[in-house]
C-alpha cells in the first residue's frame, strides 16, 4: 500500500523537526515531542517501549522509516 506524499512531507516535517543533531535518528525525547506535536502525548515510559518495537536495529533510536511505521501503527 503506497502512502499518501502529502503525510509523507508531514512526516519528514516532524521528524526533521525534533532530529536537532541532523543525524537521521531520533531518541525518545525527541520521539515524545515529535508525538505531541501531533497531538499524540505520551509518557516516556510509552515512548521507550514504542522505540523498542520499532528500533530494528536496536540502536536504541530510530530513523525516518522507522518512524514512519510507528506512526502507521499509532494510526491504527
Amino acid at each position: 500500500m503506497q502512502q499518501d506524499p502529502n503525510h509523507i512531507a508531514q512526516l519528514q516535517q516532524r521528524f526533521a523537526a525534533v532530529d536537532t543533531d541532523r543525524g537521521g535518528s531520533i531518541d525518545v525525547q525527541e520521539l515524545q515531542r515529535a508525538f505531541s506535536a501531533a497531538g499524540h502525548v505520551f509518557p516516556e515510559s510509552t515512548a521507550r517501549r514504542l522505540l523498542m518495537m520499532f528500533d530494528r536495529d536496536r540502536t536504541g533510536t530510530v530513523g525516518f522509516d522507522e518512524f514512519c511505521q510507528m506512526d502507521n501503527f499509532i494510526s491504527q
